[in-house]
C-alpha cells in the first residue's frame, strides 16, 4: 500500500481524539515531514500538508522500500529533455486522453528526434509500460538514465532495469541452435515467458517459434502467444498476422486484426484508412468548416476479412446501419 493510501485510511476515524500518526518513512521525505509537522501548526493544517507532500512523492514514482537501501545520484544525461512548453502540454494531453496507437505513434516519432521525455512526464508514460509490453523498448530509449534511476524506487518500472538489449550477431546464432529443442521441452506457461523474452531479444526467432506451434494449440492458447508478439512489433510480422486473419477463433481474429492497426503502414491500415475516407467529407456551414463522417450504405461482404462484422451486437442501441 502506498504511503498515501496508509495515511488517508488512518485519517478516516477523523483526527479529534487522536492526531493522525505520520507514515514511517526514511531520508528526504522523512526530514521534510518532520519539517511541515511541529507542535503548534493545527492537527487539520499538518494532516492536509502530510497529504499534499506524499501526493507529490507518489506522482513522481516514490514507494516506500522496507531496507535503507544507498540512493545513488542520477548519472548525467547525454541527450537533452524536451523543454518546449507547446509540445510538453501536447504530451501531456496525448498522455492523459490518447488511445494507445496515437500514444505508440507519439514515441516513435520522439525517438527520431533524439530527445527524451520531459522529466516532469516520465513517471506517467513509464507507467504504461506495465500494461502495454510493446511501449517498453520505446520507453527505455526514451526516458534515459533518469528513467533507469527512477527505476530502482519502483518494483513495477523494473523492466527499464532488465529489458534486455538485442544480442549480437554470433550470441544470437548461438541461441537459435537450441531454440527447437528447447521450445519441445517447456510447459504451455514456460513457453509465454520464454517468447517474452526471446521477442525482446530476436523478436523474427520468436515470431518463428510461434508460428511453428499454433496449429497445434487451442484458441485460448493461441491468443497467450500472440499478444506476446506486441514486444518490438514490425512490418515483418505483417505476413504472418495476416494469416491470423482466417483463424477459426474470433478472438485470434481480433487480436490479429487489433495488433495490424498498431502498424501504420500494414495493409490491413491502409484499406481500413480508405474505407472511412470515402465517408468523410469536409462540410462548410457559413463561414465554419467541419468533417462530417457518414454510416455507410450498406455492408460490403469483403469487410469481414479484416473482422467487421454485418450483424449488430445486442447491447448495441445504434440502428444496423450506424
Amino acid at each position: 500500500m502506498s504511503l498515501l493510501k496508509q495515511f488517508s485510511k488512518d485519517l478516516l476515524i477523523g483526527s479529534e481524539r487522536r492526531s493522525p500518526e505520520l507514515p514511517s518513512s526514511t531520508g528526504d521525505l522523512a526530514i521534510l515531514l518532520g519539517q511541515i509537522n511541529v507542535d503548534e501548526t493545527p492537527v487539520e493544517t499538518r494532516a492536509l500538508r502530510t497529504a499534499g507532500v506524499l501526493a507529490i512523492y507518489e506522482a513522481a514514482g516514490y514507494l516506500p522500500t522496507p531496507t535503507t537501501a544507498i540512493v545513488t545520484i542520477c548519472a548525467a544525461e547525454q541527450r537533452q529533455f524536451i523543454e518546449a512548453p507547446a509540445i510538453i502540454d501536447c504530451l501531456h494531453e496525448i498522455l492523459r486522453d490518447g488511445p494507445r496507437l496515437l500514444i505508440r505513434q507519439t514515441l516513435l516519432a520522439l525517438a527520431q528526434t533524439n530527445y527524451l521525455l520531459p522529466a516532469k512526464l516520465l513517471p506517467g508514460f513509464i507507467n504504461l509500460g506495465k500494461d502495454y509490453p510493446n511501449l517498453q523498448q520505446l520507453l527505455v530509449d526514451l526516458s534515459g538514465e533518469r528513467g533507469q534511476w527512477l527505476a530502482q524506487f519502483n518494483p513495477v518500472w523494473n523492466f527499464l532495469l532488465h529489458y534486455h538489449k538485442p544480442l549480437d550477431q554470433h550470441t544470437a546464432e548461438k541461441q537459435n541452435e537450441s531454440n527447437d529443442s528447447r521450445w519441445d521441452l517447456l510447459s504451455f506457461s514456460e513457453r509465454l515467458i520464454y517468447i517474452g523474452q526471446l521477442r525482446q531479444q530476436q523478436p523474427d526467432q520468436a515470431r518463428k517459434l510461434i508460428a511453428s506451434t499454433l496449429s497445434e494449440l487451442d484458441a485460448r492458447e493461441r491468443v497467450g502467444l500472440l499478444e506476446k508478439m506486441r514486444v518490438h512489433l514490425s512490418l515483418q510480422d505483417e505476413d504472418f498476422l495476416n494469416q491470423q486473419l482466417t483463424d477459426r477463433s474470433k478472438e485470434v481474429r481480433r487480436l490479429a486484426a487489433d495488433l495490424l492497426g498498431e502498424l501504420p503502414a500494414s495493409n490491413f491500415v491502409q484499406r481500413s484508412t480508405t474505407r472511412l475516407s470515402l465517408l468523410l467529407t469536409l462540410e462548410r456551414k457559413l463561414v465554419r468548416k467541419h468533417w462530417q463522417l457518414d454510416a455507410p450504405q450498406k455492408f460490403d461482404a469483403t469487410w469481414s476479412d479484416d473482422t467487421l462484422e454485418e450483424k449488430r451486437p445486442q447491447a448495441e442501441t445504434l440502428g444496423d446501419r450506424a
